[in-house]
C-alpha cells in the first residue's frame, strides 16, 4: 500500500462531517475520495480524467463552503492549507512522487475539513 493511497483517507473527516448533518456537499467528498482510490488502486489512467473532474469539484465545494462560512478562524485555516496543499502537488509532478502526493491529500483533506468546519459554526 502506498502512502498516496492511505493518505487518501484524509478526505473522509470532511465526509463524515457534512454527511452527519444532512448536506448533499459530503457527496462531492465522498466521490472524490472514491474516484481517488479507484486511482491509486489501479493505477491506470483511465481513473485519471475521473479524479481531476471530482478534485475541481471538491475545489468549488471548498469555494462555496469558505464563502457562506461562520468562522473566520475555520475559513482562515483552510486558506493557509490550500497553498500548502498545492505546493505539494506541484512538488509532486517533480520527484517523490508517493510522498508528495500523499502530503498532498493531507494538506487538502485537512483544508476541507477546516472549511465544513467553518460552514457548519454557529
Amino acid at each position: 500500500m502506498t502512502f498516496s493511497l492511505l493518505t487518501s483517507m484524509a478526505f473522509l473527516p470532511a465526509v463524515v462531517l457534512l454527511a452527519a448533518v444532512g448536506s448533499p456537499l459530503a457527496l462531492v467528498y465522498a466521490a472524490s475520495f472514491a474516484a481517488t482510490l479507484g486511482y491509486h488502486l489501479a493505477a491506470e489512467q483511465r481513473w485519471r480524467n475521473l479524479d481531476r473532474v471530482l478534485a475541481w469539484g471538491v475545489i468549488a465545494t471548498n469555494a462555496w463552503l469558505a464563502f457562506w462560512s461562520r468562522s473566520a478562524d475555520w475559513t482562515v485555516c483552510g486558506l493557509v492549507l490550500v497553498p500548502l496543499a498545492l505546493a505539494c502537488y506541484r512538488q509532486a509532478g517533480r520527484k517523490d512522487y508517493h510522498l508528495w502526493h500523499g502530503l498532498w491529500h493531507l494538506a487538502a483533506g485537512a483544508a476541507c475539513l477546516c472549511f465544513a468546519r467553518g460552514y457548519l459554526e454557529g
